[in-house]
């Protein structure tokens, strides 16, 4: 023991700088002993072997894992601990190149995660395994760590029960068997070295050096290379002081060694900008590594910026163009100038949407920015800035949360002119914007970067070709985890990379968003049958002396495809929020809905649906907002009760609910608590339409109190909310009724809207990016298959790919959509009428393309399965028409009772149930999963 105790101190005293990198290259092999040491069974070689672990971790100069270090020992030193920090180790942002140093440092508690028997950790640490092939620079760097891998993950693919996991298991093993396979990447020979350095010195002092030291600078160059490290530091270390002074000058040696380093990165890398000879001063010029513990976003790329030019930056949903810009403006992208002699200023949306910003004006949300403050900016100035761009005097004193989104934009635009910044860093700058603040964005940021006296660099994340069309200058592309730069705007690139045409034409044949279809609706038997309604609604907001909307009338069915159009503050989503319900109306203005439509709406802001949910995955998340059979998101935006005229209603000694008519029955009068269920009423109002009854519990009565209400009675009573809220709750009912709230289910339906199993039920939402959200928000707003599908924006964080595949969805969904959208080519796609909003009137234009659609004959499913997973297999049967006859007196007699079933159109359910669901009058085959 004191053997081992002395080295472990003596490791522990290597704190040197000379000592770091040697001890930092011998990490693979010390680690694995570190490890064991660290559980021994006599405490002070477990203290002393801590001690000696917080030095290695410091040679492993990995800022990214710094915060966790000490969580890792803890986890070495105690089993319990490893579920909680595998769990942290997969959501680590890497800015760093992660090499093998850091990799031997966490690799003792991968292999401790796969040892582990909850299968959970199992599969988090078999997932950062796959992924460490990806994340490294050089599938080199996990070499020496495969021995070791490679025996645990195989047996995980034999012996762990859930066959995802040992999915998960299999994809691994395949993975490290490649790595363990191939072979170096291409890098440059110490001959090619040796012609660099002939060719890049200057001809008269060529022959000044000698053969050794050539030969000795090229063996330099060829190690670094081949360790992929291209720092400029490093390369100045192992050129200059063998080559300056006393044969090349100071002034040689600085043209010499970034020569160097670009052709030897060039030739191991492969050339990913192209502008590289271009005139312009350079901002940044860095090779750099961003991702995830789970997730490789960029990997040893270079990022190349000059004054003056705007970069769109293109590439898939989730490749990591959003945490890119994120990086830059934390300071977070190695080798990226900082603040101090780099200004950069982010833009992004969420301006405004969140506590306290909602309720600041703008000057506040200006004023409270640390840099503005440390500048002295001063309010003159602001209040300058923010009138040159057209805020007026109740602008500025209005609440931030009350501007639209055009404003917004605008608000974080003079925030960051204010700060001086060089570069400029836009996400998504035009989803909110219509189409005239689309234009003067463009115009504003080309006149920035032509100022003769500062121009300023703009790097744009956009989904709008014809914008980044008209704005840049380059155009950056992510693919295959790299950065690529390219002359010219978006048209001149798709000319060079045709694979990239989606970014001028809205189309995906690769991939189609499956929406669910909508179910029947009673007396609904056409597809033109009108289900929402409004007439003559107008609403003013409280605080407000101007009406939003004036007179608005609209009507929505089935085959409804309609574009709401109009510019920023014009009334469009106020009209939608309206016509769902969120906002009260009053007056002569009417809002009628079909009793059991089921409407989804995605508002403007989508992620407000999720970010309270940041801690669960997407499939827990809908297993959450689905249970109990309603939708418990619409419950938190539903808005308050109407101030109407109410009439007040009595129980009587013989319990008989009674119309007031005096003072003291007034006093008695009564309030319902609770809706506990409705049925149909024996007549049928004057229209023609289903009257219904309500189950109503009185406020301060007991149970023997409940009885059936008349829906136009408790209209009169003031109680329009609770009456819709229960119609709401049996129209999610029937939307679920044949839909078991199960994981594979949830699972199955999330795959449709482009979430595979791993991002559905093994990540965290906190942890997705925007495009992964919106899919989820998209996918919670159709698991109830609704009628109606109302978006507000919903391309503000969708690819082009993305797009094509929600357009390629809405056109083959059987349901009403309305798109509120700045998005022409998408609303074109998708949309055959529009509305017009114009300072909160409604101009209506276009007609629907299709016909009306009878919804008759009405295909029965041939199999469900229930909340058990059991699949259920239908045997449809004829019947005689003697049993037709029985089963159309059995639905009136339900009817007379008041039975409450499903209804679809003029099928009738009957009373027989299997696992507690109505069905046809069919036969039913029972066959259950293997192995249940």
């Amino acid at each position: 023991m004191a053997f081992t105790v002395g080295a472990l101190r003596l490791l522990a005293l290597m704190r040197d700088e000379d000592t770091i990198k040697p001890l930092a290259c011998q990490l693979d092999r010390i680690m694995p002993h570190i490890a064991e040491m660290l559980n021994d069974v006599k405490r002070e070689v477990r203290q002393t072997a801590a001690d000696a672990a917080k030095v290695l971790f410091e040679c492993a100069q990995n800022k990214d894992l710094d915060p966790y270090l000490g969580e890792i020992i803890k986890a070495m030193m105690d089993q319990e601990f490893i579920p909680r920090v595998v769990s942290q180790l997969s959501e680590i942002v890497f800015v760093q190149s992660v090499e093998t140093p850091a990799l031997a440092i966490v690799m003792p508690l991968i292999v401790r995660g796969l040892k582990d028997r909850d299968e959970r950790t199992k599969r988090r640490a078999l997932v950062i395994a796959d992924n460490m092939c990806k994340l490294v620079p050089d599938v080199t760097e996990i070499q020496p760590f495969l021995p070791t891998l490679i025996p645990l993950v195989e047996k995980a693919t034999h012996n762990i029960s859930d066959p995802e996991v040992r999915n998960v298991a299999s994809r691994c093993y395949k993975t490290l068997q490649t790595a363990d396979k191939a072979e170096r990447r291409r890098f440059i020979s110490k001959t090619a070295v040796l012609n660099l350095l002939q060719e890049k010195i200057p001809g008269e002092k060529t022959q000044l050096v000698s053969e050794l030291v050539a030969d000795y600078v090229a063996s330099l160059c060829t190690c670094i290379s081949a360790c992929r490290s291209f720092e400029y530091a490093e390369w100045w270390q192992c050129i200059a002081p063998y080559l300056s002074p006393s044969i090349l000058s100071v002034e040689d040696c600085e043209d010499l060694v970034p020569d160097l380093l670009e052709s030897c990165y060039d030739a191991a890398e492969g050339d990913d900008v192209e502008d590289l000879d271009e005139e312009g001063e350079d901002l940044c010029n860095c090779i750099f590594t961003l991702g995830y513990g789970a997730l490789t976003l960029l990997n040893n790329t270079r990022l190349h910026l000059k004054r003056g030019k705007c970069y769109g930056l293109c590439g898939p949903n989730d490749c990591g163009k959003s945490t890119l810009l994120r990086a830059i403006n934390n300071e977070q992208v190695d080798g990226f100038p900082p603040k101090s002699e780099l200004v950069t200023a982010f833009v992004e949306h969420g301006i405004g949407e969140k506590e306290p910003e909602c309720e600041w004006t703008p000057l506040e949300y200006i004023f409270s920015d640390e840099t503005i403050q440390a500048m002295g900016v001063t309010k003159k100035k602001v209040v300058a800035a923010l009138r040159s761009i057209g805020f007026d005097d109740q602008k500025l004193k209005s609440e931030i949360g009350h501007l639209s989104g055009g404003w917004k934009m605008k608000l974080g635009l003079v925030r960051a002119m204010l700060m001086c910044a060089d570069i400029l860093l836009l996400d998504e700058p035009t989803g909110h914007l219509d189409v005239a603040n689309v234009a003067w964005l463009g115009d504003y940021l080309l006149s920035l970067s032509r100022d003769s006296s500062r121009p300023v660099t703009t790097i744009v994340v956009s989904h709008d070709s014809s914008f980044l069309d008209k704005v840049c200058t380059h155009v950056i592309n992510v693919k295959q985890r790299k950065l690529k730069t390219y002359k010219g705007n978006i048209t001149d690139f798709v000319r060079r990379c045709p694979e990239a045409k989606s970014y001028l034409s809205l189309t995906n044949d690769k991939q189609r968003f499956v929406l669910p279809e909508p179910g029947m609706l009673e007396g609904v038997k056409s597809k033109g049958k009108k289900l929402l309604k409004m007439h003559n609604v107008t609403y003013t907001y409280p605080g407000n002396q101007t009406p939003t909307l004036f007179n608005v009338s609209i009507e929505v069915s089935l085959l409804s495809r309609v574009a709401v159009i109009g510019p920023n503050g014009a009334g469009k989503s106020t009209m939608i929020k309206a016509l769902v319900g969120e906002l009260p109306v009053s007056g002569k203005s009417i809002v009628w809905k079909h009793p059991n439509v089921r409407i989804s709406y995605v508002a403007q802001h989508a992620f407000h649906h999720v970010e309270q949910h940041l801690d669960i995955t997407p499939t827990q998340y809908l297993l959450w907002r689905f249970a109990g059979g309603e939708d418990r998101e619409a419950l938190n935006y539903r808005s308050e009760e109407v101030n109407v005229q109410k009439k007040k209603y009595w129980l009587n000694e013989a319990g008989v609910l009674c119309k007031c008519t005096n003072a003291k029955e007034d006093a008695k009068a009564v309030n319902p608590e609770l809706i506990l269920g409705r049925k149909k009423s024996k007549s049928k109002a004057n229209s023609g339409d289903e009257k219904y009854e309500y189950n109503v519990k009185w406020h301060g009565f007991g149970s023997e109190s409940v009885m059936w209400v008349p829906r136009e009675t408790l209209l009169e009573m003031g109680h329009l909310r609770l009456i819709q809220r229960e119609d709401e709750r049996q129209a999610a009912a029937h939307g679920l009724v044949s839909r078991p709230l199960t994981q594979p289910q949830v699972e199955e339906h999330l795959a449709g809207f482009g979430l595979d199993s791993n991002l559905a039920s093994h990540t965290r939402l906190g942890i997705l990016s925007g495009g992964q959200k919106v899919k989820v928000v998209l996918g919670a707003a159709m698991w109830l298959s609704p009628h109606i599908l109302i978006l507000d924006e919903p391309t503000n964080y969708l690819d082009r790919d993305s797009l094509g595949a929600l357009a390629a969805g809405l056109k083959e969904f059987g349901g009403g959509v309305i798109v509120i959208s700045h998005n022409r080519e998408f609303c074109q796609a998708v949309c055959d009428e529009r509305w017009l909003m114009d300072a909160g009137r409604l101009t209506r234009e276009g007609q629907l393309s299709k016909a009306d659609v009878a919804l008759e004959g009405r295909t029965v499913a041939d199999e469900y399965t229930d909340e058990f997973g059991n699949v259920h297999k239908i045997k449809k049967t004829n019947h005689t028409e003697k049993e037709l006859k029985k089963i159309k007196r059995q639905k009136e007699l339900a009817r007379k009772r008041g039975d409450v079933f499903i209804e679809d159109e003029d099928e009738w359910q009957d009373t027989r149930h299997v696992a507690g669901l109505p069905v046809l009058a069919v036969e039913v085959e029972q066959s259950m999963y293997k192995g249940t």
